[in-house]
C-alpha cells in the first residue's frame, strides 16, 4: 500500500509491481497495473476505501499512516438503474502482509 486514499486502492507487490483500483466516470471499476488500465466491472456507483491498524490498546482503529495500516476495507456500491431496483453495498476486507 502506498497511500491512504479513500477513493483509490493503491497496492504495491513484492515483485515491484503496482496496481490501483478506482471508479472512473460514473460507473466503471478500473484496475491500472504498470500503466495499463483494464475495466473490471460496470455499474459501480462508488468505492470507499478505509484503512485500519491495531492500536496500542489492542483494539482496531482507523489508520493515519500507510506504513501503520494492517487492514484495508473496500465498499463497492452498486446502485439500481431504476427507482424500483435496490442498491447493494459489497463489503470486502483483507489483512495486509508484512504488517
Amino acid at each position: 500500500m502506498r497511500s491512504l486514499s479513500t477513493a483509490t486502492l493503491e497496492l504495491a507487490f513484492p515483485e515491484m509491481l503496482t496496481a490501483d483500483f478506482s471508479v472512473i466516470g460514473s460507473s466503471v471499476l478500473v484496475k491500472t497495473e504498470e500503466g495499463r488500465a483494464a475495466k473490471q466491472a460496470l455499474g459501480i456507483s462508488s468505492m470507499t476505501v478505509s484503512y485500519f491498524e491495531i492500536g496500542s490498546n489492542g483494539l482496531i482503529v482507523q489508520s493515519t499512516a500507510a506504513s501503520n495500516s494492517s487492514l484495508v476495507q473496500v465498499i463497492l456500491t452498486v446502485k439500481g438503474r431504476t427507482s424500483k431496483e435496490r442498491t447493494y453495498d459489497i463489503v470486502s476486507a483483507a489483512w495486509l502482509r508484512n504488517r
